[in-house]
């Protein structure tokens, strides 16, 4: 069993044609199917222990922080462009998504015992990963003109929830199955 948190992102058309361009690219690419795309919290991995346990204690988490929306602020890729091998969008305005991920990752530790996390949270949403030699010079290109459309838009992706999940490891790819929702902002009044 793999458990995360995450998320999620909103459908958009944008998001779609953005989907649709990487795949143009060739067999080079795999973008993120739509129906997959979140900002990852946690990840959790095996637990040790089983889901309730784990849903009981992300019911603790959250309840301080006020919903809120976040827009996209830019794009990019891991590890740099001469060598891609993710692509990624990120988000602004993301001090209180910050602030979740270190509030998951102190209660998941301090109740069901899982490492904290040592790297410094980055928020970032994949969208492809890239799995030989492709032209960089084209995927940037892609990538800065859907995000200065989706600017435009002023596309939001609304933060009122998290959600935990499993994910199952087959040759097409993760398949993601919600085990739980837990809202934002119960205690704030």
């Amino acid at each position: 069993m793999r458990l995360f948190t995450a998320v999620d992102i909103p459908s958009s058309r944008l998001f779609d044609h953005l989907h649709d361009e990487l795949a143009s690219v060739g067999r080079t690419l795999r973008p993120v199917p739509p129906e997959n795309l979140h900002i990852t919290l946690k990840f959790i991995g095996d637990p040790g222990c089983g889901e309730a346990e784990v849903i009981s204690a992300l019911g603790e988490v959250g309840k301080e922080i006020e919903p809120f929306e976040m827009r996209v602020e830019g794009a990019g890729c891991f590890p740099s462009w001469k060598r891609p091998s993710i692509l990624w969008v990120s988000f602004g305005n993301d001090e209180r998504l910050v602030e979740l991920a270190k509030e998951i990752d102190r209660v998941l530790h301090s109740r069901i015992d899982t490492p904290l996390e040592t790297r410094e949270y980055r928020t970032h949403l994949t969208l492809a990963r890239v799995k030989g030699r492709t032209d960089p010079s084209k995927l940037k290109l892609i990538l800065e003109e859907t995000v200065s459309r989706l600017k435009e838009e002023d596309y939001v992706v609304p933060v009122n929830a998290f959600h935990l999940y499993s994910s199952t490891l087959t040759p097409q790819g993760p398949i993601y199955r919600r085990l739980s929702s837990h809202p934002l902002g119960q205690n704030v009044k």
